[in-house]
């Protein structure tokens, strides 16, 4: 639910032939012209693109989704959410997809006019952007009537990526932190003069200019988003640490008296030249992967763990991989089909035979309910290299015919199977896209 920009278009052809270019050569015209096109050097920094065989994601705000931009050989299709960053950057981007058009020979269908208009704020046919603001605002009024109507909802997370899920206690969150019922109830109270000041502190870009409160904003969602909180390990998070540290500064030379998170940027400026890859961030401040976060494993298995652990892929990339001081977890995943197809929980046959082969092994324990049933064992090993002991609890959670096989390591057995326990009791499974397909 939210207001964005879906348009189709044509390529031009090209040669005597008078071909389509092939996906690759599409692609790498757009990526081209979106660098080119992006003059400001720290929007430039956060610019990144992931490019498949018929799609290509754009990334160009810490606030929104990504644009897509999908080509089957015939018609380019984009889609940009853009009510999560605000009306600012929804006008920024209809000129920036206008202009990437004119570069690389694409005839965008904007549709002005028609009902089922491509811009769900008309915005490409009026070009008026007080009517822009109104719009979201509008959109911002009505969403909040909708869910403070349902009395069921809580802890709601609006204008997130759905891969992106803090687990809270707030009545609300969003890319620019936190937010309370009252506050909802004020903006649908707000009469014309009083909803811009109120929808300006929720869209981080407001404004058509980028000026000292886009800045401002701008640093304030990469720490809610973004940032890991943890002594970056790559090159991409540190330069995403140094961006948001740049950002503030932006927003101080433009103006002086900009209301900054300062104990957040020294926070950074210390990550930045701290080697100790055990230090855990302050619990409190700004930054959702401070806390707890539902974390994606393979195979629509999640699991709670903190945000600033770190992630990475075992060598066969079948494997997920989280890690933190001495505290480690590993996650896969398989689906199971049997000749008789009406069986639909072969998953918990698979456990429980599992269970009765090694039942008595060492400490146990059995996970039940939420449509899964799974075994818990613990086994001691040994370090390749230094020789030292350490523990795993093992996993294997059944729901359906999908199963996940889980590890969990640590050195210190006494203070960590319960640990170990709380986590693995966390982990769910959630039937994907493509199972639906």
């Amino acid at each position: 639910m939210g207001l964005g920009i879906y348009i189709t278009g044509e390529p031009e052809r090209s040669g005597l032939l008078r071909r389509r270019p092939s996906s690759e050569t599409l692609f790498d015209a757009i990526k081209g012209a979106a660098a080119d096109l992006i003059d400001d050097s720290l929007t430039r920094r956060f610019f990144l693109s992931e490019q498949g065989t018929s799609e290509l994601a754009l990334f160009l705000h810490p606030a929104e989704e990504n644009v897509g931009i999908s080509y089957d050989g015939r018609d380019v299709t984009l889609s940009a959410k853009t009510s999560s960053a605000g009306p600012g950057y929804h006008a920024w981007l209809v000129n920036f997809v206008e202009h990437i058009g004119e570069r690389v020979g694409i005839t965008w269908d904007w549709r002005d006019g028609d009902e089922d208009s491509a811009d769900e704020t008309d915005y490409h046919s009026h070009r008026d952007f007080g009517r822009l603001q109104a719009a979201m605002a509008n959109w911002l009024q009505e969403f909040s009537k909708y869910f403070l109507n349902e009395s069921d909802l809580d802890s709601l997370n609006i204008c997130l990526p759905l891969d992106f899920s803090p687990v809270h206690e707030h009545f609300a969150i969003s890319p620019m932190g936190v937010w309370e019922r009252e506050w909802f109830e004020c903006v649908i109270r707000a009469d014309a003069d009083e909803i811009g000041d109120i929808a300006q502190t929720f869209f981080p870009a407001w404004r058509r200019s980028e000026d000292a409160l886009y800045w401002r904003n701008f640093g304030l969602t990469m720490c809610w988003m973004e940032l890991p909180w943890h002594v970056p390990a790559t090159k991409h998070e540190k330069a995403m640490y140094q961006l948001t540290v740049d950002a503030f500064a932006r927003a101080r030379e433009l103006d002086p008296t900009s209301d900054l998170p300062h104990a957040e940027i020294a926070e950074i400026e210390s990550l930045l030249e701290d080697n100790d890859c055990n230090r855990a961030p302050r619990p409190t401040g700004l930054g959702f992967q401070r806390g707890t976060m539902r974390r994606q494993l393979t195979g629509g298995w999640s699991v709670e763990l903190p945000g600033y652990y770190y992630q990475g892929n075992e060598e066969d990339c079948t494997t997920i991989l989280f890690w933190f001081g001495d505290r480690v977890m590993r996650g896969s995943s398989a689906s199971y089909s049997g000749d008789d197809e009406t069986l639909t929980n072969l998953a918990e046959v698979l456990v429980r035979e599992t269970m009765a082969k090694y039942e008595g092994g060492g400490r146990t324990a059995v996970i039940e309910g939420d449509d899964r049933f799974g075994w818990i064992y613990e086994a001691e090993a040994q370090d390749d290299d230094t020789e030292a002991p350490y523990w795993n609890a093992q996993a294997l959670i059944g729901s359906g015919n999908n199963i996940g096989l889980l590890t969990v390591s640590y050195s210190d057995r006494e203070r960590d199977w319960g640990w170990a326990l709380e986590v693995i009791n966390t982990v769910e499974y959630s039937r994907s896209v493509d199972d639906a397909d």
